[in-house]
């Protein structure tokens, strides 16, 4: 697995998980929403699993607070009412979203199902953080 490029290890990834859970293709402007160093890092790691974790990391604590920041500006403008709505939805998100990635962490797909479950969840929460 060494050798094959990057890029298309994560497609690869990419279109399983997609096609495991019905969809064709990653939400538009995720990508775009990812740090400058994100791409970078993945191909420094040169298809390493660990690299590509310590990648994923990294970027996952960049998205958080990203998301974070987005969360706090919607809240600090919503009425009460539509806070506790917003504050409820955002717990059964967060639940959604490591419950969908518990179940791309499949152990009987080896290596990939740790980098599959670890991807989807950077990408739920770059797309949350979009709306």
């Amino acid at each position: 697995m060494k050798n094959l490029p990057l890029r298309a290890l994560c497609l690869a990834l990419l279109s399983l998980s997609y096609a495991a859970a019905g969809a064709a293709e990653p939400p538009a402007g995720i990508d775009a929403q990812y740090s400058p160093e994100y791409t970078p890092c993945m191909e420094k790691g040169a298809g390493e699993t660990s690299a590509m974790v310590k990648c994923m990391s990294e970027e996952q604590a960049k998205q958080d607070k990203r998301l974070q920041t987005a969360y706090d500006m919607v809240l600090e403008r919503a009425s009460a009412g539509q806070k506790a709505k917003l504050e409820k939805a955002q717990q059964a998100w967060v639940a959604f979203r490591a419950a969908n990635a518990e179940f791309y962490n499949d152990p009987d797909n080896g290596e990939t199902a740790h980098l599959s479950s670890a991807d989807m969840f950077l990408q739920m929460t770059a797309e949350r953080a979009l709306d």
